[in-house]
């Protein structure tokens, strides 16, 4: 990326991988982010994440703070102030959480955001343009879904009068992930290049509050389960639970093995302070690109006693990374200093190599 901030909107931009030799880059400087704009920024991201996963709960409250801050904010005296493009960006955030929580708002949204793409500031006319591609995209995807209802709907033979309507099955309040559009979290910080074209867009789940929602344990089935229990309809019986996450387990691998995405496991033996955390950093994008501050955050697992994260990417597996313990100050200490960077090769348990 050039040093011109403006030229990709926030949603687009990922670090870039560097040399795989060279060391990764150090800690970025401090955030002059004012209180409120790193608000406004931590409930983006969460917002982000939390729209490609099944916690309904914490979704709902992420969007209730994002719009909570924009309120606050009302877009003045904020990094997005008079950058059209900014909020457009928020627009689309909301927008595409709305469709994946089957909430209303979705086309007033996405109306919102088109118009302030449409007033593009001087150089601001290449991400404006990648901007309304995605919304084309989106809007095309909802006319197709809007579409198909249409035609089960009129597939339906007409009821008489003495005939009752089937009870039907409560709609799932998620849709699956089918629209990758994201890139790594809001970020205003700068890289040193752009993305290319080829890099796929994926995304890098960012930390919760302290205080806020806790996240099922990763690796769980109840971390990517629906909040509805799953019918066999043959068999005219609910589904154990036990057979439900064998179902979803088999559903999701499948989805992985036919979209051509690995999913990387890892697991590491170490000690944190409230003020520290576990992060992977490695080479490609989704992994921050070698800028600690866009790491992958591990999450406790309490039942394992383990630091855990699950990657699902098409270029993570060989890639090189390294684990970096992230104190709040923005500091990062990274293992293994002149020992080489750990390759990813897939399920791995991973041990604390500090050097205190």
């Amino acid at each position: 990326m050039t040093s011109n901030d403006s030229e990709n909107t926030p949603l687009d931009r990922a670090a870039q991988p560097s040399d795989s030799a060279a060391p990764p880059d150090p800690p970025p400087p401090p955030s002059s982010l004012s209180r409120l704009d790193q608000s406004l920024l931590g409930e983006l991201n969460d917002l982000v994440a939390l729209s490609h996963s099944y916690e309904i709960d914490d979704t709902f409250l992420a969007l209730k703070g994002l719009r909570e801050q924009l309120a606050e904010l009302q877009f003045l005296h904020s990094f997005i102030s008079n950058r059209p493009i900014y909020q457009a960006n928020v627009r689309f955030v909301l927008a595409y959480t709305l469709w994946r929580l089957g909430s209303s708002g979705v086309g007033a949204e996405l109306e919102e955001a088109k118009k302030l793409v449409d007033q593009p500031r001087e150089g601001e006319e290449e991400p404006a343009r990648r901007l309304l591609s995605k919304i084309k995209r989106f809007e095309e995807m909802l006319a197709e879904e809007q579409a198909g209802e249409e035609e089960a709907q009129a597939d339906v033979p007409a009821l008489s009068s003495a005939q009752e309507l089937p009870s039907t099955p409560k709609k799932d309040a998620t849709r699956p992930f089918t629209f990758d559009i994201f890139a790594t979290p809001v970020s205003l910080e700068k890289k040193p290049k752009r993305r290319p074209p080829s890099s796929p867009i994926l995304l890098t789940p960012t930390p919760r509050s302290p205080t806020g929602p806790s996240f099922a344990p990763i690796g769980s089935p109840q971390a990517h389960a629906p909040q509805r229990r799953r019918t066999d309809d043959q068999a005219g019986r609910t589904l154990s639970e036990e057979e439900e996450d064998s179902t979803m387990a088999e559903i999701e691998e499948t989805q992985l093995e036919t979209s051509g995405v690995t999913a990387v496991k890892i697991s590491v033996a170490a000690e944190m302070d409230k003020a520290t955390e576990l992060r992977l950093v490695g080479a490609i994008p989704s992994l921050g690109g070698w800028n600690p501050s866009l790491g992958v955050p591990f999450q406790y697992n309490a039942l394992e006693q383990r630091y855990c994260v699950e990657l699902y990417s098409s270029d993570a597996m060989s890639t090189e990374c390294k684990l970096v313990r992230y104190d709040v100050d923005g500091s990062a200490l990274w293992e293994r200093e002149g020992r080489g960077n750990r390759v990813l090769t897939g399920t791995e348990d991973m041990e604390w190599e500090w050097e205190d």
